[in-house]
């Protein structure tokens, strides 16, 4: 990537940003036959330090999360623009991650995080995207607190019941009886990179729930 950049606020109000018709990014179809020089992906470093979303002209494969269009061409010259500058100060934006643990028995336990920050429409889906075919993730290796623990009575641990996989099940705005009762667990741009990091791949060894 570049050193210099379009900033954020140039490229929003200069460039013609196009996405989806719900506000989302658009998928490898949506964008493989428009003229390439309005095609641009957006990445995410990979990096903690650098939690931005920048737009890349054309198409690339590295950290994609997704593609938007502009209705002003790039050329050869034009370097890569800031499409989402990761702020660490709370904005007094709220959202509920909901998620639960089932074992193999059938027994549930649900849990909600807390989260600040502001949603651009695209979080869930790309949380969902990097979760398995069932919409499942491994708790520990995105730091969600697990849930397993909620079933295991008499001061027991684990059985031949219990597994890795904790299931996803939304992102919403929080409810004010939510932001009253929940403690403050993070922020939405924080959960949603740890798991746009583990690329869809989940380690179940990072489970003491493995066997």
């Amino acid at each position: 990537m570049s050193d210099e950049y379009i900033s954020e606020d140039e490229f929003w109000d200069d460039w013609g940003v196009i996405q989806t018709s719900d506000g989302g990014m658009f998928d490898f179809d949506d964008v493989k036959d428009e003229p390439l020089e309005r095609v641009w992906t957006i990445v995410d470093t990979g990096a903690y330090e650098d939690e931005n979303w920048y737009a890349m002209p054309g198409f690339h494969i590295v950290n994609k999360l997704g593609y938007i269009m502009t209705r002003r061409e790039w050329t050869s010259d034009t370097p890569d623009a800031i499409y989402f500058r990761h702020e660490d100060e709370d904005d007094g934006e709220r959202q509920v991650f909901i998620y639960q643990y089932r074992d193999a028995s059938n027994y549930k336990a649900g849990g909600m995080l807390l989260l600040y920050g502001a949603s651009r429409d695209v979080e869930e889906d790309l949380i969902r995207e990097c979760c398995d075919a069932d919409g499942c993730f491994v708790a520990e290796q995105v730091g969600v607190p697990a849930l397993c623990d909620q079933l295991f009575t008499f001061g027991g641990g684990p059985t031949d019941d219990d597994h890795a996989f904790h299931e996803f099940q939304g992102l919403r705005p929080a409810t004010a009886e939510e932001i009253a009762s929940l403690p403050l667990w993070g922020g939405l741009r924080d959960l949603t990179c740890r798991f746009l990091r583990t690329d869809g791949k989940w380690d179940c060894s990072l489970s003491p729930n493995c066997f």
